[in-house]
């Protein structure tokens, strides 16, 4: 089950919304026959299992549309059935014992929902514990993955945020064991959630990302509507709103097309909250009550609890703060039942905020230092339990100690005791041994001596040359560091390429400190007609010799289009190429680079490019264009013939796409293997939907998440850019 946080999103227009609701209609239609048909399976099931297994089905339907009574009377009866199966194991084959223990904690684990959406966490807790036990008994570790998942998302609805991530880290590693990517998937949203919870976005938004392209992948719908309700949340919280708005839209489609009306509840929280950062609060009311009807058809007492605080919240900012005291005293008494600290001490915040408006300081006082009390025993809290685990490791030792030295004492019988003796008379015969020995240490000491006051002298010398070498090393990087400026002034500018290019985005990660890859960008007047150039490059080698080149790339481009009016992308490049072998190249070296020339006549709308060893991508109807390019480099190389010019069309909402070998080429991921270019096109098609500033930031993480611990092998450059 994954945790559903209410976050905040731009306004739908009440039409659309209209139009979504009735959309439900049908789905819950659809959802009563596929209720039925599960109903006549069961009555003709085969088997316990078989029958237990169907009814499982039916008690998640009826967890998702808040049916909990209906859910739990069918889960409590199975469980009797399968006992009775279980006691009679004697009669049974170890398979058959295997099957009847795993539907039995598939029984427990179902339980143990309904009993968290219903806020009852210690129950929750405990069903899910039993579930542990017959999961572990069998081997079955998909089983206690899906347990400690469900127990890390009741620690975190409870606000014990440290024992939530332990739960969720392990369930994790066993599903990467076994190959579980539904389970990997859930398990990095749910921890994601955490990250989100405690405002690491950056953390947050790279797990949900990676648990989205697990669903998609997977085609799990309820974990795709929560991980694009999760992305919304994140993007809310960096003030991103039509990114917010985007994901949430598609939350809330993927939610109304399966009738998940948890989710659906959460969508109308969201705009609650939206509204009310936007002080639109008479909208903000109405969200809200719509969000609190909708959790109480559900049973969903926390969430409640969590609409209380929020018509609370706005009641205030209304000036009506008899209103809003009302519903925070609705919200502690929820709180109190839960026991969560963390909706306590927000409904004590917004209870302080009425009773202020209303005059009641005394009260408000008390409300305020309640609202700090329990902030700081929340902590004293986590301390507590950091002494306690530290002190049960050290007891846990101590005892071991303890038994060995007892077990040391127990073996010492009268025969080890003989031995003891003799050992005794072989350390005096050693020790006079020792003393005939020692006249020839002693002089070999004083040798050594002298001989340690040589290593001495050395010593100092070597700490002397360390000294100068890192002198010298941090002269060196002082240098490179003045090199990656002078680099950084001569690539394209951030406001140029906007100016030019109004949707553009440019992921650029040198592997050291300066780059052999660089994009460049220039414009020019040729016929009366305006020409913008942008150029993506991968120079030879890469750091400093790397860097070195491509400053001089850079120079000989910018002086065939500045200094030799030459206006054509191909023609471009054979000047390059002649000026690199003129310079440089003298003695059979095939210094240059494999690159991209781009030119755009702003004046015709015309585009023409030239490529060398690098093809263009276009991304159109989620398919992948790969242009053409010359099978040669701009530099020595075995043909000298003359570059192509090639013309391009963009089509509306087509993007282009141009990058260097750095990005396919890194290893990593799971095996260890380089990323590859067909993975990397199928990450551009599958995200191609989102704001180009927004795949910059998918695209870094894709990249950072799989090198993971091992060394970027060489600079990475890519750049997108939409032209209509």
């Amino acid at each position: 089950m994954v945790f559903l946080a209410p976050i905040k999103i731009t306004t739908l227009n009440c039409k659309k919304l209209f139009l979504l609701f009735m959309c439900l209609q049908y789905s819950f239609f659809a959802q009563d026959n596929k209720l039925d048909s599960l109903l006549t399976q069961a009555r003709s099931a085969p088997s316990d299992t078989e029958k237990v297994r169907i009814e499982n089905k039916i008690c998640k339907i009826y967890i998702v549309e808040g049916n909990h009574e209906e859910a739990l009377k069918l889960i409590n009866g199975n469980l009797v059935l399968l006992k009775k199966n279980i006691n009679k194991s004697v009669e049974a084959t170890v398979k058959d014992l295997n099957n009847y223990r795993n539907s039995y904690g598939d029984c427990l684990i179902l339980e143990g929902l309904a009993h968290t959406d219903l806020s009852h966490y210690q129950k929750a807790t405990e069903s899910i514990l039993r579930a542990v036990k017959e999961f572990t008994a069998t081997g079955n570790k998909a089983g206690v993955a899906k347990a400690y998942n469900n127990l890390g998302n009741v620690n975190f609805k409870t606000g014990k945020f440290t024992d939530a991530v332990k739960y969720h880290f392990a369930s994790l590693k066993i599903n990467e064991s076994i190959g579980n990517k539904k389970g990997v998937a859930s398990s990095l949203n749910n921890m994601a959630n955490i990250y989100a919870s405690r405002g690491n976005n950056k953390e947050a938004l790279a797990k949900y990302f990676e648990a989205l392209n697990v669903y998609l992948a997977e085609d799990i719908k309820v974990g795709i509507g929560n991980a694009y309700n999760n992305i919304a949340l994140v993007y809310s919280q960096l003030n991103n709103y039509d990114s917010a708005a985007f994901y949430t839209q598609k939350a809330f489609n993927i939610r109304t097309m399966i009738n998940d009306k948890r989710g659906i509840a959460s969508c109308l929280s969201n705009l609650g909250v939206f509204s009310l950062e936007q002080r639109k609060f008479d909208e903000a009311v109405t969200y809200f009550k719509k969000a609190l009807e909708a959790k109480e058809d559900l049973n969903d007492l926390s969430g409640v609890g969590a609409e209380c605080k929020n018509l609370a919240t706005v009641y205030v900012y209304l000036e009506k703060p008899k209103i809003a005291l009302e519903y925070v005293q609705r919200a502690l008494e929820i709180a109190k039942q839960t026991g969560s600290l963390d909706e306590t001490k927000s409904a004590y915040s917004v209870g302080a905020m009425a009773l202020e408006k209303i005059g009641d300081f005394k009260k408000a006082y008390a409300y305020q230092k309640l609202y700090i009390t329990l902030n700081d025993s929340d902590l004293v809290e986590k301390n507590a339990r950091i002494i306690t685990e530290m002190n049960t490791k050290y007891e846990t030792e101590k005892k071991e100690k303890e038994n060995q030295l007892l077990q040391i004492q127990n073996d010492l019988s009268t025969e080890t005791i003989k031995q003891q003796k003799i050992i005794t008379y072989l350390v005096v015969g050693g020790l006079m041994l020792t003393l005939f020995l020692a006249y020839f240490i002693f002089k070999g000491l004083k040798k050594q001596k002298q001989a340690n006051s040589i290593i001495s002298n050395q010593k100092k010398e070597v700490e002397k040359q360390k000294d100068l070498v890192d002198e010298k090393q941090k002269e060196i990087l002082d240098s490179i560091h003045y090199a990656k400026r002078i680099q950084n002034t001569l690539l394209a500018h951030k406001d140029f390429l906007d100016e030019n290019l109004t949707n553009n985005f440019v992921l650029f990660k040198p592997k050291d400190i300066v780059s052999g890859d660089f994009y460049w960008a220039t414009k020019a007047q040729a016929n009366a007609e305006e020409l913008f150039y942008l150029a993506v490059c991968d120079s030879t080698g890469h750091g400093v010799p790397g860097a070195f080149m491509s400053l001089l790339n850079i120079g000989f481009l910018s002086e065939a289009i500045k200094e030799k009016d030459i206006f054509e992308p191909h023609q471009v490049f054979n000047y390059v190429r002649m000026r690199l072998v003129e310079s440089i190249s003298k003695e059979e070296q095939k210094d240059g680079f494999d690159g991209i020339l781009l030119c755009i006549n702003k004046t015709t709308g015309k585009i023409t490019y030239a490529a060398a060893n690098n093809n263009p991508v276009i991304v159109s109807n989620n398919t992948v264009i790969n242009l053409k390019a010359d099978k040669m480099p701009v530099g020595k190389g075995e043909r000298q013939n003359s570059f192509t010019l090639f013309d391009l069309e963009l089509l509306p909402n087509d993007t282009l796409y141009l990058f260097t070998d750095g990005y396919p080429d890194q290893f990593g991921g799971p095996k260890g293997k380089k990323f590859k270019y067909k993975q990397l096109e199928d990450l551009l098609v599958s995200n191609n939907a989102l704001p180009l500033n927004q795949q910059t930031l998918l695209l870094e993480n894709v990249f950072d998440n799989w090198k993971g611990n091992l060394e970027q092998i060489d600079d990475v450059l890519v750049v997108g850019l939409k032209l209509h």
